[in-house]
Parts: structure tokens; sequence; C-alpha cells
């Protein structure tokens, strides 16, 4: 059974074309395989069309409601980002059966602010429309949560209000300080 997983999700990105007879044979793929397929397609225009109907479905938002994966999704602006989040949480949540409505609810808040916030950062660094989707893995108990965009990056942003930083692991540190952000105007964190 072929796979993409994050070890060699650089090969299929580049070579993801309708006319590839590869994806064919794909019966699964990492999250970031389909965000960052879906990015790369916003500023190299290239067809998405594919006889593989799992691949399809994800890419093209057609999928089952009650699935244990939500397909990609758009983030250009924080407009609507809050129904982007819900709709994620919701498939997220019905895959977690088990739970108490307690334990449901803390749940529901904390994805629901996680996805909020990821895509938030999108919308307002990136400089590019993100890409977004989630897959919930029931034996593992594992939500995979994919965010890719083809922006300027975080050394670039960080680099505004931080002139010594020179590396992109020196910027994500920074950025994870508590009260840094990129954005000129403001500071919070």
């Amino acid at each position: 059974m072929k796979q993409i997983k994050i070890l060699n999700i650089e090969q299929y990105v580049s070579m993801f074309n309708a006319n590839n007879k590869e994806f064919n044979d794909i019966k699964w793929v990492e999250p970031v395989f389909i965000a960052m397929t879906s990015a790369y397609h916003d500023d190299i225009s290239f067809n998405l069309e594919t006889n593989n109907v799992y691949l399809y479905n994800m890419l093209t938002m057609n999928y089952k409601e009650n699935t244990s994966y939500s397909p990609v999704e758009k983030v250009i602006t924080r407009n609507g980002l809050e129904k982007i989040s819900t709709h994620l949480t919701n498939i997220m949540i019905q895959n977690f059966g088990e739970l108490s409505s307690i334990d449901t609810k803390d749940l529901r808040d904390y994805l629901q602010y996680l996805f909020l916030e990821l895509m938030n950062n999108v919308a307002d660094h990136a400089h590019s429309n993100g890409h977004v989707m989630t897959q919930y893995y029931k034996t593992n108990k594992k939500v995979q949560f994919a965010v890719a965009d083809r922006g300027v990056g975080i050394l670039s942003n960080i680099k505004l209000k931080y002139n010594n930083i020179h590396t992109e692991e020196a910027a994500i540190f920074k950025a994870l300080e508590k009260g840094v952000t990129a954005t000129v105007q403001k500071m919070y964190g």
C-alpha cells in the first residue's frame, strides 16, 4: 500500500499532477500533504484532478459527514475562521464518543481555541492563502492538524520587529516567547 508521509512528502508534492499514475495507487496520506499541495496549487496553478477518489475528495472538499478527517479548508483572512474552526472541531469531537460531557466540552473548547489561534497566525502573518486539514486516528487516539501556506516565512516576519534574528530556528524560538509577535503595530502573544 503506497502512503505519503512526512518522510517522503517533498517528492510527491513536486510531482503532483492529474496525469501522474503514481497517485492512483495512494491509499493514505498525511494531512500535511493535502495542505501543502493546496498551498502549492495557489501559487503554481496545476490540475488538482486525479483518478484517486481518496485524494480527490480531500482536495476538493467533497467528503461524507461522519468521517475521521476534514478535507482541506482555505484560510484567506480572519473572516470565516470561526466557521472553519467549528467545522474542524465537530469532525474531531464526533470521534471521541467515549468522553464524559464535561470532557467533551473541555476538548471542544481546547480544539476550537487551538484551531483558531493557528489559523489566525496564517491570516495575520503569511501574506498568502493558507490551507488547513485535520485527521483523527481512532486506533492511536491522535489528532493531526496541518497548516500550510506559501507565505513570506517566519524569519521575514520576525525580522520586521527583531532585526537581530538571522535564522529560521532563532525566529521560531523568538516567536515562542511570551508577548512576542511579528505584527508591527501591536504586541501580543
